[in-house]
Parts: C-alpha cells; structure tokens; sequence
C-alpha cells in the first residue's frame, strides 16, 4: 500500500466523502494558502520543508502534548463536531486528501498511529496540526491562521 492509500483507507470510515486530490494546480495552491496562513510573510524557507521552518519557529505554535490538546479542542469546534479537512505527507509534492464532515474520533488513531510527517488543516485554514517524523523529539505542533489571513478563494466545496 502506497502512503497516499495509506492515508485514504485511515479517513474513509470517518468521512462521509473523501477525494484524493492529484492536480498539481491544487497541491500548489494548498500548499500556497498553508504558507499564506501560518507562515508570516517574508520568511524565507530557503530549503526548508514547512514543518522544519515551524520547527525554526518561523511561527507561533504550540508544540508536543500542548499542540495535541489545541488539534483535540479544533476538532471538536465544527458544526456537530464534524470538520472538512485538508490532509498530506508533504506540501506541493505529493496528492492531497479532502476529507469532508470528518468524525474527531476519526484523526486520533492518526495522529497517534502515523510515523511519518502529516499535515492535518481545516479546509478554511484557520488552523493545522503538523506531524514530524522526528517525533517526540520535534513536534507535533498546532497552528492558528494568522490574523492577516484571509482566503479569498471560493475554498474546497
């Protein structure tokens, strides 16, 4: 099983839709809007991965059991408990996963299961939870959007 299925057969009993995304155009444009939300502007990552630059706190996070409380308490604030969210390994080079009306219960045997860098953002950006596979040394960390962010895309419906 390759780690885009991976992911997939994780959501897909706790999603009422999941797409795997694959279009380069949107991978980036994810990838785009991430660095918009959590990373101030003109920060250079020069060779950074995102995780890496949030590890060089590059950006306001929380950080170990502390992120993890901030991802539960997210989780846990959509409408009915549900949430649509943007999941993957890495951005702008791998697919990425659209996970909608997503159970919380749903993201804690990954987060608690997945050893390899993983991306968990709110389809909005208004917040996203970064997995290291340096952990527990490095990570995990929770992010909120910067308060000069603003999607000004339709979103993911």
């Amino acid at each position: 099983m390759n780690p885009d299925q991976a992911i997939i057969s994780l959501f897909v009993p706790f999603s009422a839709e999941v797409e795997f995304i694959r279009a380069r155009k949107l991978i980036w444009e994810h990838q785009r809007n991430w660095r918009r939300a959590f990373l101030p502007s003109g920060q250079q990552l020069r060779g950074l991965e995102e995780w890496e630059a949030v590890a060089s706190k590059m950006a306001p996070a929380s950080v170990g059991g502390a992120a993890v409380l901030d991802f539960e308490h997210a989780l846990c604030s959509g409408l009915h408990g549900k949430q649509d969210l943007l999941i993957s390994e890495t951005l702008g080079r791998t697919g990425l996963l659209l996970a909608k009306q997503v159970e919380p219960s749903a993201c804690l045997p990954v987060v608690n299961g997945w050893e390899n860098n993983l991306y968990i953002t709110a389809a909005d950006y208004s917040w996203t939870f970064v997995r290291t596979h340096e952990e527990p040394h490095i990570g995990p960390f929770f992010l909120r959007a910067l308060p000069s962010f603003a999607l000004t895309e339709a979103g993911w419906d």
